[in-house]
């Protein structure tokens, strides 16, 4: 990966901790009627994530299936599909954290040096 891109990765990434705290306090203040906007929000980073570790435009619905992504979370499509349909949900949360954590590996595995 290119320094342009592991910049973009890294401040997206810091992104998405920040938004994840907010979506979590959310959740232990059981705050459920606020979550689905930070939700959509991270779901917006994750896209962006995946189509930046896998060199794709930034586009959320272009052509390209998440599955044929050659550097993907197991069951991405799936997995994601069932978030955006409840974005609102405690386990969407917790699934879309899963999804970041395991890209997160997969990002470490195509660094040589391990780092973002």
């Amino acid at each position: 990966m290119g320094e342009a891109l592991n910049k973009e990765l890294a401040m997206l990434l810091k992104k998405t901790e920040e938004n994840d705290r907010i979506i979590a306090s959310l959740f232990q203040e059981r705050k459920l009627n606020q979550t689905k906007t930070p939700m959509k929000i991270q779901i917006n980073y994750f896209y962006k994530c995946l189509y930046l570790l896998n060199s794709q435009k930034n586009e959320r619905h272009n052509v390209i299936r998440l599955s044929l992504l050659p550097i993907a979370p197991k069951n991405v499509e799936e997995r994601v599909a069932f978030i955006e349909a409840k974005p609102g949900h405690y386990y969407s949360y917790k699934q879309l954290s899963q999804l970041f954590t395991e890209l997160n590996d997969l990002m470490e595995q195509e660094r040589p040096d391990g780092r973002v």
